[in-house]
């Protein structure tokens, strides 16, 4: 019988890391594939429970960042093996306030990336990143609110 080899998600992500040095038993530096990095401006730390948490400290988002390796941020979290599915014991409820506020912002965002490409600019990949998180949150807006 074949297993496939289960990959920890720290070493998925620093495998297709340029620059990678250890600082730490549990910590790296890297070059940020989401930026030109000419010095190691990423930081990779791996949590006690698989978890990995990384940080461009340029400013880039850690959606962009996984973007820019070919992973997703589900990638970062250890797998369960038990074959359930995660599941919230009762889904959260949110007030009219919380989500009035989410639509101002995240239209805020789109507004704003709009405008700049009718202005004929060129979003960088960190703004392009922070217009898909406002397209997803007003996406999830549609099913907090039937």
């Amino acid at each position: 019988m074949i297993t496939a080899r289960v990959h920890a998600p720290v070493d998925l992500l620093l495998d297709r890391l340029a620059g990678v040095k250890r600082i730490r038993p549990d910590r790296w530096q890297a070059l940020c594939p989401a930026h030109e990095d000419r010095s190691p401006s990423l930081a990779v730390t791996a949590t006690a429970d698989g978890t990995v948490l990384i940080r461009c400290w340029a400013g880039c988002s850690v959606v962009s960042i996984v973007g820019a390796v070919g992973l997703d941020l589900r990638d970062l979290f250890p797998q369960k093996f038990d074959g359930q599915k995660y599941r919230a014991s009762h889904p959260p409820r949110y007030s009219a306030a919380e989500v009035v506020r989410t639509v101002i912002t995240e239209s805020t965002i789109l507004t704003l990336g709009y405008k700049a490409l009718q202005r004929g600019e060129i979003l960088d990949p960190c703004d392009l990143a922070r217009v898909d998180i406002a397209i997803g949150a007003i996406d999830n807006l549609r099913e907090v609110v039937r």
